[in-house]
Parts: C-alpha cells; sequence; structure tokens
C-alpha cells in the first residue's frame, strides 16, 4: 500500500526509475505524506462523522491507547491500581508517539465544532475513564502528560460551552480529578499537579465553572498530607481557590460556588482529628505532631475565610436583588415549630422575608456545620473555632435580624421532630 500510495501521488516524492524498493529519500518522503494524511484522517474525523460512527471511532482509539500504555485493552471492571502495577511490567514508551495525543486533538475539535452537548457529553463519557487510568500510570512522563491534556481539554471546553442554568456537565467533567484524590488512586507529585490544574481552572475560568464549583472543592477535601511533610507551602493552592471565590468581587462567583466552599473549608478545620478506633489504643507521637500541625496549618485560615464569608452574607443581604445559591434548593431545613412541637406552623413562615435566593439556608448550613466541627476539630484549634461561631451567632442579632437568628439557633441546636 505504502508503494502505491507513494507511486500513484501526484506531486512526485521520486524521480527517475522506480524499482520497487524504497531508499531513504523517498522513505522520508513517504512517512511525511502518511503523517500528513493521518492528520486529516483525525481532523475530518469530527466534522464529516455522525456521532454513532464517531463513538465507535473514539472507542477503538482508546483501546489502541491501552494497548499502547497497558499492554491489552482494558476491561470496565478494572481498578486504576490494578492498571498502574500493570504498567510497571511494560517498557517504556515514547511520549511524542501516544496515542494520547491524538485523543487530546479529538477533543478539542469536538469542543470547537458544532456539536450538541449531547454528543460532547457521549465524547466526554468515553475517554475521561482512560484519562484517569494514563494519570495513573507508573510512568511519571505518561502521567504527566495525561493530566495536562486533561486541564487543556477543561480548559477549552469550558471557554467554548457556557454551561446553562439547571446543567451540571462542568461537575462532570471535573469528576475524574475527584475521584483520583477521594480514592487515593495517585502518588503526591501527581496530586500536587492536580491540585495546581485546579487552582489555574479556578483563577482562569471562576466565571465559567458553576456546577464545577462543586466537584473542585470535593476534590480539594480529598487532598491528603503525608506525616513527613512539615512545611505548609503545599497549602498556598487550596486558599488560593478561595480566595479566588471571595476577592473576585463577584456576586455570581459567590453564589455559584459558597456552598461548596464553607463544607471544605469545615473539613479543613476538622483536619488532624483523629478518630481512635478499636485496635489503635496509643497513636505514635509522629503522627500526633503531624495532626497537630495540619490543625492548625489548615484550621486557622479556614476560620478567617468562614468569618469573612459570614460577613460577605450580611452584606449581601441588604442588596435588593440578590442572586440564587446554588444548591441551596438541595438542602433540607429542619421545620422547627415555635413551640419546638411537632405540627406547629414552621419557623421559618415567620421571617421579615421570602427567601427565595436562599441566603438564609447557606446561613443555616454554615452554622449548623460550624455548630459540628466544634466537637470534631483538633484540640489545638478548639478554642479559636468556638469563638468564632460566637462571634457569628452575636452578629446575627444585627444582620438579618434577632428572627432570623432565633431560627438559625433552633435549627441548629434542636432535632427536627418526626412529622405526623
Amino acid at each position: 500500500w505504502y508503494q502505491r500510495r507513494v507511486r500513484d501521488s501526484p506531486r512526485g516524492l521520486f524521480s527517475g526509475t522506480y524499482s520497487g524498493v524504497l531508499n531513504n529519500e523517498v522513505s522520508t518522503k513517504a512517512v511525511a505524506l502518511l503523517a500528513s494524511s493521518a492528520d486529516k484522517l483525525f481532523s475530518s474525523a469530527v466534522s464529516h462523522l455522525s456521532t454513532e460512527p464517531l463513538r465507535s471511532f473514539l472507542e477503538a482509539l482508546v483501546k489502541s491507547s491501552q494497548i499502547q500504555l497497558f499492554g491489552r485493552p482494558l476491561e470496565h471492571s478494572a481498578s486504576p491500581k490494578s492498571t498502574k502495577a500493570m504498567s510497571r511490567t511494560l517498557p517504556p514508551v515514547a511520549t511524542s508517539v501516544l496515542h494520547l495525543h491524538r485523543l487530546t486533538e479529538l477533543v478539542l475539535l469536538c469542543s470547537r465544532s458544532s456539536h450538541s452537548l449531547l454528543n460532547m457529553m457521549q465524547v466526554w463519557s468515553i475517554v475521561s475513564t482512560h484519562f484517569t487510568e494514563a494519570a495513573c500510570h507508573a510512568d511519571r512522563t505518561i502521567s504527566k502528560l495525561a493530566i495536562t491534556s486533561y486541564h487543556q481539554i477543561l480548559t477549552e471546553v469550558m471557554r467554548k460551552r457556557v454551561e446553562l442554568p439547571h446543567f451540571s456537565f462542568n461537575e462532570t467533567l471535573l469528576k475524574p480529578m475527584e475521584d483520583m484524590l477521594s480514592l487515593g488512586l495517585c502518588d503526591m507529585d501527581t496530586q500536587d499537579q492536580i491540585v495546581s490544574c485546579l487552582c489555574e481552572l479556578a483563577e482562569a475560568n471562576a466565571r465559567e465553572l458553576k456546577s464545577g464549583w462543586k466537584a473542585l472543592f470535593r476534590s480539594l477535601r480529598s487532598v491528603k498530607v503525608p506525616v513527613s511533610n512539615e512545611e505548609d507551602t503545599w497549602t498556598t493552592p487550596v486558599f488560593e481557590v478561595v480566595s479566588v471565590v471571595l476577592e473576585r468581587d463577584d456576586v455570581f462567583i459567590f453564589a455559584d460556588a459558597i456552598i461548596d466552599c464553607v463544607m471544605c473549608l469545615q473539613k479543613f478545620i476538622c483536619s488532624g482529628s483523629v478518630q481512635q478506633s478499636k485496635d489503635t489504643v496509643f497513636r505514635d507521637q509522629k503522627i500526633e505532631a503531624h495532626n497537630a500541625r495540619l490543625a492548625v496549618q489548615l484550621g486557622l485560615p479556614s476560620l478567617k475565610y468562614l468569618s469573612r464569608i459570614a460577613t460577605m452574607l450580611s452584606i449581601m443581604y441588604g442588596l435588593e436583588q440578590r442572586p440564587f445559591f446554588a444548591g441551596s434548593d438541595r438542602i433540607k431545613v429542619p421545620a422547627v415549630g415555635l413551640n419546638g412541637e411537632s405540627g406547629s406552623r414552621a419557623l421559618f413562615d415567620f421571617l421579615p422575608y421570602n427567601d427565595n435566593s436562599g441566603l438564609l439556608k447557606v446561613w443555616w448550613i454554615m452554622i449548623e456545620g460550624m455548630c459540628g466541627t466544634v466537637l470534631e476539630c483538633h484540640q489545638q484549634v478548639q478554642a479559636q473555632t468556638m469563638e468564632t461561631v460566637y462571634s457569628m451567632l452575636r452578629a446575627l442579632a444585627i444582620i438579618p435580624g434577632l428572627s432570623s437568628r432565633y431560627w438559625l439557633c433552633a435549627t441548629s441546636s434542636f432535632p427536627c421532630s418526626p412529622a405526623g
């Protein structure tokens, strides 16, 4: 086929009598022609193929990439940990010839094309698992390439396709990073790269993230710190993401991200707290020192950010038109009555205004969470946490007012009786 393609080329790849054997000069030109034809094949696949043929094309490319990285196609039941062990037994592969480059190129072309959002979601469902597998590869060069390509796709998709209300595709886009961190599938170097990517994504696409904030903060809540780490430099990217939410002076970014941001900060306050198991009676002093250091490094800055969030909520309370707080419609607040009995009118009915924005629910989840962190946090930050809770409760008497503070305190302190 190569010889026929060279012979029939209109550009004439060789001159003179053709003997049927490719010499060095002709071979070089033939390889260049084949590379150009392959580029046209991949670029035309997105523009000319319909949904089903494009899916089949991508599935075949993913299998080829799996063979290249792991020696064979992977089953859906294969865990990333098993694929990482499998990749250790294979010889190294030159990153310049990896099919990951082609796969990334195809997804980027899909995001720039006229394909519908449904088609884009189907494309992502095919390739996302493979990016997770490649990011967990034993070869650090390959895992680094996979995460870099993944970050490039995220940035391009969010810029080209603005997420509409009531959609959560951006959350789906960030789910692989969340899985890698929460399930402990990556080593510390890979984790640092993922956290840096999340930070860059928040800084560059804060307005476009929308539902992606949920998966982003869930990912940050899963960050693990080794006991041997005695520096606090690793916390900088984590709190840079929080700073993006609070310092952009954009009420829409604040409303999209604040609920998940509050839950993430409350998780940081509880960092270093150790739940003693039945099998563990004594804790190593090194681990205990690490937990105390971790509680201070994460807990104290988190308390300052939460106090700042409470102040910002007070300011937004005075706005005539408040943005809708994403996720507040899923918060179930206990229907506590005026006398605490079931069947009485809910205290929420006596509030001075109808909170259609969900602001009071954000306040409630923050107060409720802070009451829980007082009991769960490390003793190094317990006093500061208690003082922060009292400061928030005192401020509630001024804004939003006594009736709202009574409702927030009642629903946070008393259990709800079963209805009916």
